[in-house]
């Protein structure tokens, strides 16, 4: 596997002409963009997301848009799990010789790729249950609705 000495990060709030600068850097480089934004990676999420349309997309390879489904519930995809994937695609892409370039404006994900994430363990259905605001839990003996009536 390549050593990894930097990964260029293009960031910034939608709209701003990040696909634009890094298509421009790919007629001169072979890059490869890593695509760091929380919804363009859902198929069914297009509007208010800037999202490069296939043509675009064929001029230069891009990885995380519309690779998943926001119906598929067994297939969550947070931040973590984007820096687990895009390590090993950036790995793959240097070894193809070309230059991954991560562009998106979801600063946690650029975060969870550069820092990492603090490795907390899921928590176990049995803990995991809705509570009101005041922290109290819910459940059938006392539901939340007749919890907050005096809020």
């Amino acid at each position: 596997m390549p050593a990894v000495s930097a990964v260029p990060v293009l960031t910034g709030p939608t709209g701003v002409g990040k696909t634009r600068l890094s298509l421009e850097l790919g007629t001169t480089t072979p890059v490869e963009i890593i695509s760091a934004d929380s919804r363009q990676v859902y198929t069914e999420l297009s509007i208010g997301t800037a999202k490069p349309d296939i043509q675009t997309r064929a001029k230069v390879p891009h990885h995380f848009i519309d690779e998943r489904s926001v119906f598929d519930a067994d297939d969550a995809f947070s931040a973590g799990t984007f820096a687990r994937e895009a390590w090993k695609r950036i790995h793959e892409i240097l070894e193809r010789g070309h230059l991954p370039l991560v562009v998106g404006g979801s600063t946690l994900y650029v975060h969870a790729l550069h820092e990492g994430l603090a490795d907390i363990p899921d928590v176990p259905p049995s803990i995991d249950r809705p509570r009101d605001r005041r922290g109290n839990g819910c459940d059938q003996d006392a539901p939340c609705a007749a919890s907050l009536g005096g809020v």
